[in-house]
């Protein structure tokens, strides 16, 4: 009986440490799978840190109490890439005139090298926040991720178009 009663702790322990590692692994829910309510009260955007976990863009709360965003960014000095990563001819192209009427540079238009599920805005580390007004006042719900070391150093955000942006 009592080796009967360890299996059965040693099996529920298995299980929570198997979850355990799961989550550490995966830390990321796609957006699909977060309930909708969740998603609607959000703050515009959300933001990778250096762990690589998704975090809300900082906020600063001054003695009245109201909370403020960080300063906007000019648009006209933000050299944007836009890149299609899905299979709908012309999507980059229309998402570049987007960008263009909100007043940003488009330095480059093209295709991405895989395919995207999600739309998901590359920045370059003094980028960050371009980024994330990009992603609030036209991609909600795109994630954010920093760019790797290929990016050209006068390209500030890349915009990879994903399915969900497909018509």
């Amino acid at each position: 009986m009592a080796t009967a009663a360890l299996r059965g702790i040693l099996v529920i322990v298995a299980v929570a440490l198997g979850v355990i590692v799961t989550l550490r692994a995966f830390p990321d829910a796609p957006a699909a799978v977060q309930p909708q309510a969740q998603q609607q009260t959000q703050t515009p955007t959300q933001t990778p840190t250096a762990a690589g976990t998704n975090t809300l863009p900082a906020t600063t709360a001054p003695a009245g109490g109201q909370a403020t965003q960080a300063p906007a960014v000019d648009p006209s000095t933000v050299n944007v890439q836009v890149l299609n990563g899905t299979n709908v001819d012309g999507l980059a192209a229309t998402t570049a005139q987007k960008l263009e009427a909100a007043r940003y540079k488009i330095s480059r238009v093209g295709n991405a090298a895989r395919s995207y599920k999600t739309t998901t805005i590359f920045y370059q580390q003094d980028s960050q926040p371009a980024a994330q007004q990009i992603a609030a006042a036209l991609f909600p719900g795109a994630k954010l991720e920093p760019a790797n070391n290929n990016t050209s150093p006068n390209i500030h955000v890349t915009v990879v178009v994903g399915e969900d942006q497909a018509p």
